[in-house]
């Protein structure tokens, strides 16, 4: 008994305590091929992120940082130089001709080298897209369009990191 006494003010101060926790969804993607462009649809699925996913009842706030196409290895038959990167965010269930997606790169200039990176900061419409999903069915697809200016063979890395605030007791 004299536990639970001695607990229950320690209860009462995390009564509507908050903790900040870092996520990132990643992807990579293959791009090999001849110079020109291309395209590719990569599913989400949020319920497969376990630790994102198990606490999105709790999530008080989402906030994205950045969103980054990441040059992450080249293989022996790469001759491409620089490729112009777009990456975009379509809702699950929209048209596939992009009129409802959610633009976060266009254009990007990417020198096709390892480390490269083309990033752009998070914003309040990134933020409310995830949360979307999150409170919804958790699934959307990453779309991102390669043009190269040769043939091409490297492996990139699609990222959107950020900070979760969940609420780790309700309010009584």
């Amino acid at each position: 008994m004299r536990r639970l006494v001695l607990a229950l003010p320690a209860l009462a101060l995390l009564a509507g305590c908050n903790l900040t926790l870092p996520f990132d969804v990643t992807r990579d993607v293959y791009v090999t091929g001849p110079a020109g462009e291309v395209s590719y649809v990569e599913q989400v699925d949020l319920s497969a992120e376990d630790d994102l996913w198990s606490e999105r009842d709790k999530i008080q706030e989402l906030v994205v940082d950045t969103a980054e196409v990441v040059v992450l290895s080249v293989g022996s038959g790469n001759a491409a130089e620089h490729a112009l990167v777009s990456l975009a965010l379509r809702p699950d269930g929209a048209p596939a001709d992009g009129s409802a997606d959610l633009v976060l790169l266009s254009g990007a200039d990417l020198s096709v080298a390892r480390g490269a990176t083309a990033s752009v900061a998070g914003s309040p419409e990134l933020d409310a897209f995830l949360n979307e999903a999150l409170t919804g069915a958790g699934r959307f697809a990453l779309v991102a369009e390669v043009a190269m200016d040769g043939p091409i063979d490297a492996r990139l890395g699609l990222r959107i990191a950020g900070s979760i605030t969940l609420e780790l007791l309700e309010r009584p």
